[in-house]
């Protein structure tokens, strides 16, 4: 079995991260069952080796992706695992906390600052992909300017 898709398969990020770091032309090499990387990626559902994925092969290749749907995904993903919840509130203010450098939480989830660089990357690669950033009051993804705005208003809340 090829081996990247063996680390796929495994949910192995750190792995899929060395390998195509290192190979870069293990992208292009199909399954067994003749399916690429990006497509086994995705079918597992990982959004964090999918996105990973994603981010070396698309500055040379278009990609058809729903990346509005994708950033929702990966970030409920995220509040799957850290707090065992499927879009705990304010996840979508802390995580973007995180990614901007800031080296604390705000709401008591110290675990936001603990991201990998891996994920902060794949995050700053789909809201750049999506021109904004998920918010669950909305149910959609806003603008980056609006997005702004109600993270400059939700910091000053928590400061305040």
């Amino acid at each position: 079995m090829n081996l990247l898709i063996s680390k796929i398969l495994e949910h192995d990020q750190n792995g899929v991260l060395e390998l195509i770091t290192a190979n870069p032309e293990l992208l292009n090499q199909a399954s067994e069952s003749n399916r690429s990387p990006i497509e086994v990626a995705k079918a597992t559902g990982n959004p964090y080796i999918y996105v990973t994925l994603l981010r070396h092969y698309e500055p040379n290749h278009k990609i058809e992706e729903n990346w509005y749907e994708l950033l929702t995904e990966y970030i409920s993903q995220i509040s799957n695992d850290w707090i065992c919840s499927s879009w705990n509130k304010d996840i979508e203010y802390e995580i973007w906390h995180a990614i901007k450098g800031n080296p604390f939480c705000i709401s008591g989830y110290d675990e936001f600052a603990d991201l990998t660089p891996e994920i902060k990357n794949d995050l700053e690669y789909l809201s750049l992909k999506v021109d904004g950033w998920a918010i669950f009051e909305e149910n959609q993804v806003v603008p980056i300017e609006k997005w702004n705005a109600l993270y400059n208003e939700w910091l000053h809340q928590k400061y305040a």
